[in-house]
């Protein structure tokens, strides 16, 4: 059971400085673009979705067009943050000397893709990315593809999920490459669509396979193909964990990793009822927030294992705290199925290991 995405049939592509062009092959030569969105002129043929096939005119009048699916990209900017240093630095990919000149810490990678209608200062940055740098002396690297991602865009921002990830695997293979670091030291972290960015991160990778993605309620909108090369799974890393906080609204309700977290049941989280954003968005954005307190809490996400999501959702999980196992940073490589977790409605949310049992 995996969990979809959708975008496009590749048209293009660019060789980046000091590399060779790649082919349209991911990791294990499974090919990318066989998923659901065709540019032709201004109508997008979507195909492949879990509603079957439909075409939608789409005029540009909110000028959002598609960009060419080229590498390196001036619409996708990486930059780097360490403790050592105030202000970030620009990784571009198209200068080699900035990535050589680039002060990195001795600590390991971990690479945050923020989602639709965001930035590198937008969620799930602000959560995630300062509770890493008071964790350890990481290198954080925020993928910006905010002009790719912008309202009233959604439909664009989908067709170009294969083209940041492809980018962004290009980036992480030159870092390989030249030995700033190795690829088990590399941790991808994406938000909403930039969860299902993080799997194509992991197909276009060259120089291996990334040890771990985590998905952060992966987006649901136009990613409902049962096609496992369009979207974030379980073979997109040798460790898919996932966080599931608005299921079947914007975020995805099918398990899409080695190991599922419904937090709250997985649909609506407790204290987003009334909230001014609404209560899908309060929920959604709730999965970037379980995660970044995750990585420094003292009392721990602890999660019970559920047979199925339906069973996680009307609480008929095993209320053993003995094989409890924590959601978030800390989550065990070795851990597989589907969990279910409980929180508080503000936080801290996190409710500690006796306080979790979630039988009904």
């Amino acid at each position: 059971m995996v969990c979809p995405a959708a975008h496009a049939v590749w048209r293009s592509r660019s060789q980046r400085p000091g590399m060779d062009a790649r082919s349209t092959r991911g990791a294990g030569g499974r090919r990318r673009g066989r998923g659901p969105l065709l540019l032709v002129g201004l109508r997008l043929v979507l195909v492949e979705l879990h509603w079957g096939a439909v075409a939608v005119d789409v005029p540009d009048v909110y000028g959002c067009g598609v960009p060419p699916a080229v590498c390196p990209n001036e619409n996708i900017t990486f930059w780097l943050y360490t403790r050592a240093d105030l202000e970030p630095q620009l990784l571009n990919v198209s200068d080699p000397s900035s990535l050589a000149n680039a002060r990195f810490a001795s600590d390991s990678f971990k690479i945050v893709i923020h989602g639709y209608t965001g930035s590198r200062n937008y969620t799930p940055n602000p959560e995630i990315r300062p509770a890493y740098l008071q964790r350890a002396d990481y290198n954080v690297i925020s993928v910006d593809w905010g002009p790719l991602a912008r309202e009233p865009c959604y439909l664009q921002a989908s067709y170009t999920v294969a083209t940041v990830g492809n980018c962004t695997a290009q980036l992480l293979d030159w870092l390989v490459g030249e030995g700033v670091t190795t690829l088990d030291a590399v941790h991808v972290v994406g938000f909403s669509l930039g969860a299902q960015v993080a799997g194509h991160v992991g197909l276009f990778l060259q120089s291996g396979r990334l040890p771990r993605v985590t998905g952060l309620d992966p987006a649901l909108p136009l990613f409902g193909t049962p096609y496992k090369s369009s979207k974030l799974d379980s073979n997109d890393a040798e460790f898919v964990d996932v966080i599931h906080t608005n299921a079947g609204h914007k975020g995805k309700y099918e398990p899409c990793g080695d190991v599922d977290f419904y937090v709250n049941g997985g649909y609506n989280q407790p204290g987003c009822k009334s909230h001014p954003d609404g209560e899908p968005s309060c929920s959604h954005a709730r999965a970037p927030a379980y995660f970044g307190e995750s990585i420094n809490t003292n009392v721990g996400f602890y999660a019970q294992s559920c047979c199925s999501w339906i069973m996680s959702v009307v609480g008929w999980c095993s209320d053993d705290t003995e094989s409890s196992i924590l959601m978030g940073e800390y989550t065990p490589r070795s851990a597989r199925g589907t969990y279910y977790v409980t929180t508080r409605d503000m936080p801290p949310y996190a409710l500690g290991k006796d306080s979790n049992a979630c039988s009904s």
